[in-house]
């Protein structure tokens, strides 16, 4: 996991049962369940642990623009430039959870791209109101998936060390049974020693490692300071 030296969250929640779990990273290798609950109601962060600003909300779109050029023959080239802003941390997003998945033996997620503008506008949206996935439960906007993991307040230059923090629950002593069970059986809370939501919360490892789903979509705040990473 990464050092830390303030407190940083983690969050996550299932597709369809609107539920939310968040882990507190208060120092280096220290997580401890912050609070879970239901629906709207629950606040994953708070004005003593949350170090994400509020501001309003806004959207993130990717857009593409094309140039033509022609030569003496007659042919004609076209180019494409891409306008995303995240589109290098989109990519080193995606690239390090298969990274981590390849050290069980897990296939690689295909990047899910249709999606990733509309997971920015759920990272925008929950930094706006600083709950961690009201966008996801409550479909403001609805980007698909069935599972969500969330970095509040990293900033997009500390998504690898958010991403190994969420790996890092594997470790705890309470999710050492999650390998052995599918992931629709470990979010009905059917897997002996794997609490999806916890405690301990073994949920954004299982999101990660899952063998169920195929691919993942990371999005990005406007400003960067929130990170959501959908699943399928």
């Amino acid at each position: 996991m990464a050092r830390r030296t303030s407190p940083f969250v983690l969050c996550l929640a299932i597709g369809g049962l609107e539920a939310v779990a968040c882990n507190l990273v208060t120092g280096a290798d220290d997580l401890s369940v912050d609070g879970s609950g239901g629906g709207a109601s629950t606040s994953t962060t708070s004005t003593s642990t949350s170090t994400s600003t509020t501001s309003t909300t806004s959207t993130t779109t990717t857009s593409t623009t094309s140039t033509s050029t022609t030569s003496t023959t007659s042919t004609s080239t076209t180019t494409s430039t891409s306008t995303d802003p995240w589109e290098a941390d989109r990519q080193a997003c995606v690239d390090h959870i298969n990274a981590l998945r390849a050290t069980k033996g897990l296939p690689a997620y295909q990047r899910w791209v249709s999606a990733e503008s509309c997971v920015d506008q759920q990272a925008t949206h929950d930094q706006s109101v600083n709950i961690a996935h009201d966008a996801f439960s409550h479909g403001t906007p609805a980007c698909g998936g069935n599972g969500q993991n969330e970095c509040p307040g990293w900033g997009v230059g500390s998504i690898v060390g958010c991403l190994d923090s969420m790996w890092g629950e594997k470790d705890q002593a309470g999710c050492s049974g999650c390998d052995a069970c599918d992931t629709f059986t470990i979010f009905q809370n059917g897997c002996p020693n794997c609490s999806f939501y916890g405690p301990p919360v073994c949920g954004h490892y299982v999101n990660m490692s899952s063998a169920t789903f195929t691919s993942v979509a990371c999005g990005f705040s406007t400003d960067g300071s929130w990170a959501a990473i959908n699943f399928q």
